[in-house]
């Protein structure tokens, strides 16, 4: 076999809770090692993370124990088929599909997808689902709520409402990173323009204000200049008599007092 020097994914998990670019990076070796297995008519027989080797930095993962897995009928190899509780104990049935917890015999690839589901689900929210799913969303707020769909889509409780193939899932998964990225770009795209729109607004105000105040000091102008040409006019309109002249023309006009 090959030597592959990782731990499993479970110790990692048990230690801390996975970014959301970290759970897709995961995920989606998971998913290429299940396509390639898949394409040679193998099914892992008891998926989950303990048999998921990472290494440290999570840069590689590999599916592991496919020699617990079994073949599709016909296919290059037969054995006998090894139970989840044989395998990896109780706690490996919270990564079983509903049909094969009634039939161990029919794991296969949507099987897998339903177990490669929960492992994600897992990664992202730090717990397995249980009862009626939670969206991821809702446990993590990193994760984005474009996600939940595709996560409900792999846990579904009807084979057929699954993903027909571990190809699908890949395709669906890569065009939700593109919708993400491009999301991503928009946003960032829509605030420097909203930022460019405030500073322009902010700048036009302050325009507006200098107009305003600019008016005001004119008005206040003008009328200082009305009022002072107001009380000189008046001072030299024509008939009007100083008011000394007038008190000594009105002595003259009375004549001496006796």
């Amino acid at each position: 076999m090959e030597y592959l020097n990782g731990v499993p994914l479970t110790e990692v998990l048990s230690r801390r809770r996975l970014s959301l670019h970290e759970a897709v990076r995961v995920f989606k070796g998971i998913l290429a090692g299940l396509q390639a297995a898949h394409e040679q008519d193998l099914f892992h027989h008891a998926l989950a993370p303990e048999h998921i080797l990472v290494s440290e930095d999570l840069a590689l993962v590999k599916a592991s124990d496919f020699g617990l897995g079994r073949c599709r009928e016909g296919g290059p190899t037969t054995g006998t088929v090894l139970t989840r509780t044989q395998v990896g104990g109780i706690a490996s049935l919270h990564y079983m599909s509903p049909e094969e917890a009634e039939d161990p015999e029919t794991a296969g690839a949507t099987g897998n997808i339903y177990s490669a589901g929960v492992i994600f689900y897992e990664m992202l929210t730090g717990r397995v689902p249980g009862g009626r799913v939670a969206l991821p969303s809702s446990r993590n707020p990193e994760v984005p709520f474009e996600i939940d769909a595709l996560v409900l889509k792999c846990l579904a409780k009807n084979p057929a409402d699954r993903y027909s193939s571990v190809a699908d899932l890949r395709r669906s998964l890569t065009a939700l990173e593109d919708q993400l990225r491009l999301g991503i770009l928009n946003e960032l795209h829509g605030f420097s323009r909203s930022t460019s729109k405030l500073l322009g607004a902010g700048r036009e105000g302050e325009r507006k204000v200098s107009r305003v105040f600019l008016g005001v000091v004119a008005i206040v102008a003008l009328v200082a200049i009305l009022i002072a040409a107001f009380f000189v006019l008046r001072e030299d309109w024509p008939g009007a008599a100083p008011e000394e002249d007038a008190e000594e023309a009105g002595v003259s006009a009375a004549g001496p007092s006796r």
